[in-house]
């Protein structure tokens, strides 16, 4: 009751503004619970909640959304998150029954979603539409069943669909499709070891920047980046989107990669790894990765 009440007087000192957040005092939010407590921000119409101003959940607090839902975001309007969050959805992506965030109209799409490193993250059954992608900052993140397509490059996240910044994220049977900018990304200074397993990964880039679908750079030195079993298909028209980078040309950093098992097909290179310290390639399909026959336009791998 303490904890409610003390919510309940940050609420009320707020001023009108293009911004809303949690008071950080212990309390689980959801959807419902924001629309209660922030209206000028959230409402929820026949089914389908909405938000027009940024929200950002405290430390201390959760966003926990566990059901089936429809969730609306406002041109340019961003969701912060510094504590815990927990998207899951029972259902099944295949059968449409799934958490679907999305913008209000697909040409007015929303800021994206920054999670802070002090976050930490689990999204299931979760489909992502119409952003600027989600911006990984902490290294506790895990991505199962999900899907991130259709984000623009000019929101919260400009490295990837999905950027990361630290730790070892984990993205499992998870879609990506006509993004923008790649679907996975990382610094090229920040030390990441992602476990990247069963995913389908199609058309991104649509940028046709000089970058591929998976773009990571340095893991950490004594744990490895695993990309496995996954479909990396890209749109031969991009002729300057590769396959799969795992790379570092500075110094004091290392790479070490598994890739092993995938599809990779249409892009301008297959594979391609700069700087390894150690890295096991095997038992991949790469097929037809010429769409930029000329190695010299923006280099080559396998």
């Amino acid at each position: 009751m303490k904890k409610l009440i003390l919510a309940l007087l940050f609420i009320s000192s707020l001023s009108l503004s293009a911004q809303v957040s949690t008071p950080g005092t212990g309390v689980n939010w959801d959807l419902d619970s924001l629309v209660a407590n922030f209206p000028s921000a959230f409402s929820l119409d026949t089914g389908i909640y909405y938000q027009t101003d940024d929200l950002i959940v405290a430390k201390n607090d959760s966003l926990i959304l566990d059901n089936s839902l429809v969730w609306k975001l406002d041109s340019g309007v961003r969701v912060t998150v510094e504590a815990r969050a927990t998207f899951r959805s029972e259902g099944n992506l295949l059968l449409g029954i799934q958490m679907d965030i999305s913008a209000f109209d697909s040409t007015k799409t929303f800021d994206g979603f920054r999670f802070e490193d002090s976050s930490k993250v689990y999204i299931n059954n979760t489909f992502f539409s119409y952003g600027g992608g989600l911006r990984v900052l902490t290294g506790d993140f895990e991505m199962i069943n999900s899907e991130v397509s259709y984000s623009h490059s000019k929101g919260t996240s400009t490295s990837g669909a999905l950027g990361f910044s630290r730790g070892k994220p984990r993205v499992i049977g998870s879609t990506f499709r006509y993004n923008a900018q790649p679907a996975m990304g990382a610094g090229a200074n920040s030390t990441v070891s992602a476990t990247i397993k069963y995913n389908l990964i199609q058309f991104n880039n649509l940028n046709n920047a000089n970058r591929p679908q998976i773009n990571l750079g340095p893991t950490h030195p004594n744990d490895t980046t695993r990309i496995i079993g996954n479909s990396i298909i890209g749109d031969t028209n991009l002729t300057k989107a590769g396959g799969i980078s795992v790379s570092t040309l500075l110094s004091g950093f290392s790479v070490n990669a598994i890739i092993d098992s995938n599809v990779i097909a249409d892009n301008r290179y297959g594979i391609t790894m700069y700087g390894a310290t150690y890295g096991l390639i095997r038992y991949n399909t790469i097929r037809d990765n010429d769409s930029e026959p000329n190695p010299l336009n923006g280099g080559s791998g396998i």
